[in-house]
């Protein structure tokens, strides 16, 4: 029997309905109260919600200020997400408004703080001195790669709690319109003026010192040429370290990578600092006299600190002219990446000896000069700087005789830092006790020095009562600066006309040999002492070699020189020294080459084009060893210049070709791969476009122009290959564009390694396959007037087409009517630019009317079909920026005029016209317009000397390794 619920009343049913509903709503309060409460919310810090309470969870310390109490009975979890949300999005737009000048201002604040970790002080500076001994590397084959080493460095610094006061990001915004950079020393510097601001930026430049000493131990160029970047990366270390007053701020860092450019968002490894006001004898001679012992003392407080560094003893290498500058009245230092860590390695006393100082002694002790860095810092800070400072006491003998005695002391390195500044310190209280002048004199804001280093005490008072002594001191002072100017712009003068002198020389020698008796070079401190019989072009190859203690390989004694002078001097204090090679070829200009010691003349010199042999010994007899009658001197300068010898050409031509071919290779590939040959080598190319029908053609090429007579087509060539089989025949006779003169340009740039020409090839276009190409009327309309009917066919020329993926481009390259006074190092784009107008220069071709072709800013001359159009251009302008290209430089050279004669050139020309000869033209068919074989010889041979004087008088004055690239 079923169970049957009892019926109920409609009122009974109606009441359980309420009482669930009820229910369902007493449960939604209760959930709705939880959440309200925060219980639901684990991960969250939970309060009550009293508008009473004083208690707030700390969401971040930066933002919780601007995040108030939610009102009571709203959901906490979405409060929160909506306050911090508005917060970061009001800090964001702040950002956003703060101007580069804040970020700077802030950076300051935050630059290489110590973040709060549970590292030690100890344990700290053991790691930063790590990072400085993994810097200094004993054998620079086994260092760490620059990529490499700025990963750790950037991974432990941030593991100390050391960051960088700008990220990467803000630093790349600092490059506004109103900067300018150049290169100084081995660093590209920026400045940068953010209104009554001036900050620099310095990245890694050329550092040659540096490759120079890699390649001593690893014999690898390109990595070598990356290894300045350690030396930004010692700064880094040592700014951490280093903490004195007397030491310049560091704003920010960017450690990113190796690369090195002039191009701010390209730039590796990063330093951002303010700048401050030079120091240098001009300025010294306006300061005031207790200004200038204020910072003697300052200078001298930092030598002591120096001493008893953290890290030890640290030794200063040089000084150039930006090296201490002032910042906010204080004298502070600014390049911190030559430090010498620990005094001199020594075995025996003779070692112990500062240059320039002979007479100091310094005792070796546990293999180390004691005290060595001290005394050295010592004759740098007193020799750049304290020297000038102290040259004008006041009228007062008692201070006159202890300022003589306080720098006879200083010239004898017979006094210690802390011993100078306690005299400093004497003299200044005296002067202020006198009441002598002081104007805008710093307050005291000398810091303890770390590590139980003292720091002078200076007693400053204030005083603004004037004395007749002051009147003549300030009067000694102004003529002090003037006669300083005065001798500096004598000197200048005597250094230019030095340069015009022996400009005027090298054009009078037409001589194979000379005597080197005391020559009149560059330098003007340089003289040569003693008979050296000069052979140019020549070399002892293989044989009186001879190992000694500073060479660079195992093999000879081979040195890196800087000067002839350097050269010479070698070889006179080397006993076993007979003779020695330079190898480059106007050696009293070049500033870095390689020299070859030699320990007999026993034998006749060798021909090497691109060295130079100096012998010891009478020039009729060197040695003992006959000349013979083409090697005696010449001492009568011929009134013509001549060419060097074929031979001569040639050996340089092959000497040169070998030096290059990497160079060469690598150009080659990219200008193939950006006309759409990628793969295909130039040869291949030119092969197939002499032997592959021309099947067909699509009208004129977009480079051609209505009124030429003859053409240049688009044709199509037999074959499956289709980057191959498209190609553009040339044939035009004028009025203003010639194939000829593409054809000569083409040979130029291949000689010269420019690689900025397309491919170009001889074609003769027989009868038969003349009239058998398909198109339109055009190819035989115009191709006829070459007589086609009445001859054997036309000779043209096979070039390649312009890709579709180049464009127009910007040239931006600067034209400056003079020779720049300061370097700046061009950036790929501008490298590119140069070369491309290099090549106008050489073949006077007017501007192209289809604009600046080329792809990512390598330009490419599809239209030198316009050489030897504008005779009388002159682009000098361009090349006054003294930059210039390495391996176009050096070929160049081998066609200069014989005897070494400046920097005329000579046989170039004649040079590239035998090449196009050898394709099949005659002599008769070299003429351009009014110009023939001859004239078209006489225009190379005069631009290209016209160019290389302006390389030269770059090199004369910047030296070698600044101008070329």
């Amino acid at each position: 029997m079923a169970f049957r619920l009892p019926r109920l009343r409609r009122s009974t049913k109606s009441g359980l309905v309420f009482m669930l509903l009820a229910i369902c709503i007493f449960g939604i309060y209760i959930s709705y109260k939880q959440v309200g409460d925060g219980r639901l919310l684990p991960r969250l810090p939970s309060y009550k919600l009293d508008q009473a309470s004083t208690k707030k969870p700390k969401i971040a310390p930066e933002l919780d200020h601007r995040i108030p109490s939610p009102p009571v009975g709203i959901n906490l979890k979405k409060h929160l997400e909506v306050a911090l949300n508005s917060s970061l999005h009001n800090a964001h737009n702040q950002l956003l408004k703060n101007s580069q000048s804040d970020l700077l201002k802030n950076a300051g604040q935050r630059v290489l703080e110590n973040a709060k970790n549970d590292i030690l002080e100890e344990d700290r500076l053991i790691r930063l001195r790590s990072l400085i001994q993994e810097l200094y590397p004993a054998n620079w084959k086994t260092a760490m790669e620059p990529d490499d080493m700025l990963l750790q460095l950037k991974s432990e610094l941030e593991d100390l709690g050391i960051y960088s006061g700008m990220s990467c990001q803000e630093i790349d915004k600092l490059k506004l319109s109103n900067s300018y950079s150049t290169l100084v020393g081995k660093k590209y510097v920026d400045r940068i003026s953010l209104g009554n601001v001036e900050i620099i930026i310095k990245s890694t430049g050329q550092d040659h010192d540096m490759k120079i000493e890699c390649m001593k131990a690893d014999y690898n160029a390109e990595r070598c040429s990356a290894l300045g970047n350690y030396k930004i990366m010692r700064e880094v270390v040592f700014f951490a370290i280093l903490q004195h007053p007397g030491i310049a701020e560091l704003k920010g860092f960017c450690l990113r990578g190796q690369t090195v450019n002039s191009q701010m968002s390209k730039k590796g490894a990063i330093l951002v600092m303010p700048n401050g006001e030079a120091i240098n004898y001009h300025t010294i001679a306006g300061y005031t006299w207790q200004k200038q012992l204020e910072y003697s003392i300052r200078l001298m407080d930092l030598l002591d600190y120096l001493e008893h560094s953290p890290i030890g003893t640290l030794g200063l290498t040089h000084f150039e002219g930006r090296d201490i500058m002032l910042f906010d009245d204080m004298p502070k230092l600014v390049d911190l990446d030559d430090f010498i860590i620990g005094d001199k390695p020594c075995q025996q006393k003779s070692e112990c000896v500062i240059q320039n100082n002979p007479q100091t002694e310094l005792k070796c002790v546990d293999g180390k000069c004691k005290g060595f860095n001290a005394k050295n810092n010592m004759y740098l800070i007193y020799d750049n700087y304290v020297k000038y400072m102290l040259a004008v006491p006041p009228n007062n003998e008692k201070q006159m005789d202890t300022i003589k005695n306080l720098m006879t002391d200083l010239q004898n390195l017979a006094v210690t830092a802390k011993e100078v500044a306690q005299t400093l310190s004497d003299l200044l209280h005296h002067a202020n006790s006198l009441k002598i002048p002081k104007q805008d004199a710093v307050q005291q804001n000398h810091q303890p020095g770390r590590n139980g280093v003292g720091n002078a005490v200076v007693d400053i008072m204030d005083s603004q009562v004037f004395s007749p002594n002051d009147v003549q001191r300030d009067q000694n002072a102004i003529d002090i600066a003037a006669q300083l100017r005065k001798q500096n712009e004598i000197d200048y003068r005597k250094r230019q006309d030095k340069i015009k002198q022996n400009e005027q020389q090298d054009l009078q020698q037409n001589n194979v040999n000379q005597v080197l008796q005391t020559p009149n070079y560059k330098d003007v401190n340089y003289t040569l002492s003693g008979s050296y019989f000069r052979v140019n072009q020549s070399n002892f190859p293989g044989v009186f070699d001879y190992v000694c203690q500073e060479s660079r390989v195992t093999w000879g004694c081979v040195m890196s020189v800087r000067s002839l002078s350097e050269a010479k001097n070698l070889c006179d204090k080397d006993q076993k020294c007979k003779a020695f090679v330079l190898f480059s070829t106007k050696p009293e200009m070049d500033g870095l080459m390689t020299m070859v010691l030699k320990n007999s003349v026993n034998d006749k010199p060798q021909p090497n084009y691109g060295a130079t042999l100096f012998m010891k010994g009478n020039p009729k007899n060197p040695g003992g060893v006959p000349i013979n009658q083409q090697q005696q001197v010449d001492l009568v300068p011929s009134s013509g210049l001549k060419a060097n010898s074929k031979k001569e050409v040639v050996e340089c031509e092959k000497t040169q070709m070998e030096a290059n071919e990497k160079i060469r290779f690598t150009r080659e590939k990219r200008l193939m791969a950006h006309l759409g040959l990628k793969g295909i080598q130039e040869g291949d190319w030119e092969r197939h476009a002499r032997l592959l029908k021309i099947s067909s053609h699509s009208g004129l090429s977009d480079m051609a122009a209505d009124e030429t007579t003859g053409g240049r087509f688009k044709v199509e060539l037999t074959g499956n290959n289709p980057p191959i089989s498209k190609a553009e025949f040339v044939a035009e006779a004028g009025p203003r564009r010639y194939h000829l003169g593409l054809f000569i340009t083409y040979y130029l740039d291949r000689t010269l390694g420019i690689f900025h020409t397309p491919p170009t090839t001889i074609r003769k276009l027989q009868n038969a396959e003349f009239f058998a190409v398909q198109g339109d009327a055009s190819w035989v309309n115009r191709l006829s007037r070459f007589n086609v009917s009445g001859g054997s066919g036309v000779l043209g020329l096979m070039t390649v087409p312009v890709p579709s993926v180049m464009d127009k481009q910007q040239l931006t390259l600067e034209q400056r009517p003079f020779i720049v006074e300061h370097v700046r190092i061009f950036n790929q784009s501008e490298r590119n630019q140069l070369e491309y107008i290099l090549l106008w220069a050489l073949t006077k071709q007017l501007q192209p009317q289809h604009g600046y072709i080329g792809y990512k800013g390598h330009l490419v001359n599809f239209e030198a079909d316009l050489a030897f159009q504008d005779p009388k251009r002159d682009m000098s302008s361009f090349f006054n920026n003294c930059q210039f290209p390495s391996v176009v430089y050096k070929v160049m050279n081998c066609y200069k005029c014989a005897g070494n004669s400046g920097s005329s050139i000579c046989s170039l020309g004649q040079k590239i016209l035998n090449l196009v000869l050898e394709n099949g033209f005659t002599t008769d068919e070299l003429k351009i317009g009014e110009f023939r074989s001859v004239d078209l010889k006489r225009l190379i041979d005069s631009a290209a000397t016209d160019i290389l004087s302006v390389v030269d008088r770059c090199i004369s004055m910047f030296g070698r390794d600044t101008v070329l690239y």
